[in-house]
């Protein structure tokens, strides 16, 4: 099977997946079943907020559903009662996009928001909630399901939608990491993001020639995953990992290829 059948298949199990967790509601807003798909926990995390009436707040958590901030401006709770729909900036490691909001509860100083079900407004989110969900999906993988480069004890791999998704970690003798190789299938090509004590590289299989939109999209795409992964018990394994790469999307890729 070719890397592309096997993305495109995968995409399409992975949205019919989808559909079985979730129901269609009757307006434009999601209901709180729905809110349910797949919550990816975001405190602390920089890069993920929402821009609402002139103020940034960084994300609680996102999922399918909607997202939530948290906020101790006692207004929001008044504009409940009175305005339905906000047009709030949701920004997700550098990219953004506008988006119609509902409050869906205020609850102390934290606030759900609903997204709208249009597809032609929750592209970029649709994108991220992918690469998350595909780190937190990753199976362990035994050593004959992998290349002999990562043959070595040393190695744990994992992956996720088929083989799609591939993330492969070593450790030092004293627990620490060593180096993480993170990829995907992107249509005909294998994408990666590898860290490592020295550098941060990201490359694609077969070798193309890849600008600096294209590198930032390749470890953004990695960084979702991690930040996915890190949900299933790897959460301060990971820290380090994911300060450096926020970092380094704020920059200039090609200083450190």
């Amino acid at each position: 099977m070719s890397n592309f059948t096997r993305f495109a298949k995968n995409i399409g199990r992975y949205l019919r997946q989808k559909g079985k967790f979730e129901a269609a509601p009757d307006t434009m807003w999601s209901g709180a079943s729905k809110r349910q798909f797949h919550r990816h926990h975001l405190r602390g995390i920089d890069g993920f907020y929402l821009v609402l009436e002139g103020s940034s707040f960084p994300l609680v958590n996102v999922s399918n559903g909607g997202t939530c901030i948290e906020s101790n401006e006692k207004r929001f709770a008044i504009d409940y009662l009175e305005k339905k729909v906000y047009r709030a900036n949701l920004y997700i490691l550098g990219k953004s996009t506008e988006l119609p909001m509902s409050i869906h509860y205020v609850q102390g100083e934290l606030i759900g928001f609903a997204f709208p079900d249009q597809p032609e407004l929750r592209k970029l989110l649709d994108e991220a909630l992918y690469y998350l969900d595909a780190g937190l999906f990753l199976k362990t993988l035994v050593k004959s399901q992998v290349s002999s480069f990562f043959q070595s004890p040393a190695w744990s791999s994992y992956s996720s939608f088929n083989g799609v998704v591939e993330v492969h970690t070593s450790t030092s003798l004293t627990g620490e990491l060593d180096e993480v190789n993170i990829s995907y299938i992107q249509g005909f090509y294998r994408e990666y993001t590898v860290f490592s004590h020295k550098a941060i590289t990201v490359s694609s299989s077969p070798e193309r020639v890849l600008l600096i939109g294209d590198k930032k999209q390749i470890l953004r795409n990695c960084l979702l995953v991690i930040l996915g992964f890190r949900q299933i018990g790897k959460t301060k394994v990971f820290d380090q990992l994911i300060v450096a790469a926020i970092a380094l999307l704020r920059k200039d890729l090609t200083r450190s290829q």
